[in-house]
């Protein structure tokens, strides 16, 4: 049993650094990723095939196709494999400044499910998550301190979320304690979200709650995106890693949002699951 689990997280490892390969140089042979990684044509094949079915690559005679940047920075499965360590920091240090909320408003941002993790190990009483993000549902599923309200709208699967003039209608029926969301990009105090969708259901979620929470990563600051969301002073505050870049950090104090940084995990040894 042990060794099936090691085998298991050696594939899993490996399957990770290919699609890293695939990311980087957009296309790559069969043959060429069978060399790099000392494995056979066959194996090759296997791996990419299991990529392929995650919706990770595109694979087609003999090579591995990267999908374009705007699906690697939107799709829910990609973003579930980003900075995960990050995220758990980040939701360890937010889950004390939410306070004892009844009502939790959570967007669709793989960010937020660390903290909904946290939230069902600590609950004591009831707390009601609203969000449109179905991950969400499943998760907090498994607590029984945490219920769910799904929010509805157009479901779009590769975002496993719904969006649209029904979703952000059906906020404007929700009063919640807090609301915690992310965005992927930062810069100069304003928010901002490569699409609309997602831009204007994060605004109507702000507008419903007493409180707001932004959860960050370094990577997202110094970044813009094509839709403005707003201003970073709509946020009550900001919890991000220390690698974040401290001019940013600064500009963001300065219209009087409170900053909370946290420690750089170490690396893990073995494979995020």
């Amino acid at each position: 049993m042990r060794g099936g689990r090691s085998s298991e997280a050696s594939v899993q490892a490996r399957r990770d650094a290919i699609l890293e390969l695939v990311l980087e140089r957009r296309e790559v042979t069969i043959t060429e990723l069978a060399g790099s990684f000392g494995i056979s044509a066959m194996t090759a094949h296997r791996d990419l095939d299991a990529l392929s079915a995650s919706g990770f690559l595109t694979k087609r005679r003999g090579v591995a196709v990267a999908p374009s940047d705007l699906h690697v920075q939107t799709s829910a499965a990609f973003r579930r494999r980003a900075a995960v360590q990050l995220k758990q920091a980040v939701a360890r240090a937010a889950v004390p400044l939410l306070g004892e909320p009844r009502t939790v408003l959570v967007d669709d941002s793989t960010s937020v499910l660390p903290l909904v993790r946290l939230l069902g190990e600590g609950a004591i009483e009831p707390v009601r998550l609203v969000t449109n993000y179905v991950e969400v549902a499943r998760v907090a599923g498994g607590y029984s301190g945490l219920s769910t309200h799904l929010l509805g709208g157009d479901y779009v699967a590769d975002l496993d979320a719904t969006f649209g003039e029904d979703c952000v209608a059906a906020l404007g029926r929700w009063h919640a304690d807090v609301a915690v969301i992310s965005v992927p990009a930062v810069r100069a105090g304003q928010c901002y979200h490569s699409l609309s969708a997602s831009a204007a259901l994060k605004r109507a979620i702000l507008k419903a709650a007493d409180r707001r929470v932004l959860l960050l990563d370094h990577t997202k600051l110094h970044r813009t995106a094509p839709h403005l969301l707003g201003g970073v002073g709509e946020f009550d505050v900001v919890v991000v890693d220390e690698l974040a870049d401290p001019e940013e950090l600064d500009g963001i104090r300065a219209v009087g949002v409170d900053v909370v940084t946290v420690p750089v995990p170490e690396p893990q040894t073995s494979p995020d699951r």
